[in-house]
């Protein structure tokens, strides 16, 4: 291989494509079965958008690992009638709850908790709580200037509560990291959670030392 192509290849290698977000919020408490019998404890991910100046937003395109913090799995069979939020998958793509940001990138604060008119599935993943993480494959390269998009269902108005009513998401603070392989070394991009402003969604700006 000559010179200009190992360049080439290099610069394939080192592009930073994945994105962890780790949940630091309160630990889930778990039942005598080792597992925490909440429907979404914990950090609930709806999706990861990678906002680009100029030239648009991309979404997760694959899971490459999760764990709730409790061990939960997505073969989790139905309580209660409903299926627990243990489905990575629902992180993948444009967001289900916030209607508003997959049309216009911004979010209204308002957030769809269901998907189905029986009130059994929900749009997005739990992290369970303190310990649980996600791990995904963006779309395209994450670069200095680009802005990372957590749709965390906290500080958002519930829209179709089992109940009938609305109430507003407990917000659950994450942590971002990125890497080139997705195995070994990370590179913390920031932590925080959503708030009454953000309704939802946690920015994370990616600058050049954060890279390095």
């Amino acid at each position: 291989m000559d010179d200009h192509k190992c360049k080439v290849a290099n610069q394939v290698d080192e592009q930073f494509k994945f994105v962890r977000v780790d949940d630091l919020s309160e630990p889930c408490k778990t039942d005598t079965d080792g597992l925490c019998h909440l429907d979404d404890p914990g950090a609930d991910i709806d999706a990861i958008a990678l906002v680009k100046a100029g030239k648009g937003t991309f979404y997760a395109t694959t899971v490459k690992d999760y764990r709730r913090s409790d061990g939960a799995t997505e073969t989790l069979a139905l309580e209660n009638g409903r299926i627990p939020a243990v489905n990575p998958q629902k992180a993948i793509g444009a967001p289900d709850s916030f209607l508003s940001y997959a049309i216009e990138g911004v979010s209204d604060g308002k957030c769809i908790y269901y998907e189905d008119s029986e009130h059994k599935v929900h749009p997005y993943v739990s992290l369970g709580g303190q310990g649980g993480y996600l791990v995904v494959e963006m779309s395209e390269a994450i670069e200095a200037g680009d802005i990372i998009d957590v749709l965390e269902v906290g500080q958002c108005t519930l829209q179709n509560t089992a109940d009938g009513g609305s109430q507003t998401a407990q917000a659950e603070k994450v942590q971002v990291q990125v890497s080139v392989n997705h195995h070994d070394v990370w590179k913390i991009i920031g932590e925080g959670a959503a708030d009454s402003t953000s309704k939802g969604v946690i920015s994370f700006e990616v600058t050049a030392d954060k890279l390095k």
